[in-house]
């Protein structure tokens, strides 16, 4: 487990310390560094999101105009 994972699970930074053999100020820049991380990993991963809905926003306004543009093509031929 890493430290995050242990501080979650109720660990105080103390005992996180002891257990890594280390001081709390290193467990605390390890446990804000860990947290960071997550962060950057859920902006990625929305931003992601946020590019595939807009290509797919995009498609469906595509296929409107075209399904428009024939509609009024045949219009013309009937």
């Amino acid at each position: 487990m890493n430290p995050l994972e242990l501080f979650r699970a109720g660990h105080d930074y103390i005992a996180i310390a002891a257990y890594f053999s280390t001081t709390e100020p290193v467990i605390e820049k390890v446990i804000h560094k860990l947290r960071h991380a997550e962060r950057m990993t859920d902006r990625q991963a929305a931003a992601q999101i946020k590019h595939e809905l807009m290509r797919s926003l995009e498609k469906k306004a595509r296929d409107a105009r075209i399904r428009a543009e024939l509609a009024e093509i045949r219009a013309r031929r009937a």
